[in-house]
């Protein structure tokens, strides 16, 4: 499976110590069950030719190919992720539970994706950008698009959750 080309940074990046599964998630469900998430940190590696505000790749998370979902406890307590690629296998969003995120919806996202047998190996790739976002889907006549929020207010460990990510995957976090 290919990597990013910019590489650098893989999932290990703030948990140097997670178990990596990767998964094939249901294509048609995926982006309802990011609406059910709530906020999530968001990081992802700006692109040529990419959206002029520096949103992340919103037609890969909606049309995921692969997962690879990362778990550790760390002394910071414990940490999730997972990395969204596209057809091509690049990884292209990782998105991080946060204190403040819905545990069940994670959950629910996580079970309802299948493990994929053979591990490709590890995702790794730039990121830029880092941010607190919430997703939402909105109906346009027969199509359902996938958006992103800035979420309301945050719980202070939410927030210290995420700069913690951030740092220790490279970028400031932004608001």
């Amino acid at each position: 499976m290919p990597r990013w080309l910019m590489a650098c940074r893989s999932p290990r990046a703030s948990m140097p110590s997670a178990e990596l599964r990767w998964k094939t998630p249901d294509r048609r469900r995926f982006a309802a069950a990011l609406a059910d998430l709530g906020p999530v940190l968001c990081l992802w590696a700006d692109r040529p030719g990419g959206t002029p505000d520096g949103a992340p790749d919103l037609h890969t998370l909606a049309q995921p190919s692969w997962l690879c979902h990362a778990c550790a406890v760390t002394r910071d307590g414990p940490r999730e992720s997972l990395t969204v690629c596209d057809e091509a296998g690049v990884a292209r969003v990782r998105l991080h539970l946060l204190p403040d995120t819905d545990y069940l919806a994670w959950d629910a996202l996580v079970a309802a994706a299948r493990d994929v047998p053979a591990a490709p190996g590890v995702p790794s790739g730039r990121v830029d950008r880092a941010r607190r976002l919430r997703f939402v889907t909105q109906r346009l006549g027969p199509c359902e698009l996938l958006c992103v929020r800035t979420p309301g207010t945050a719980s202070a460990l939410s927030w210290r959750t995420a700069q913690q990510l951030a740092q220790a995957e490279g970028v400031r976090l932004g608001g």
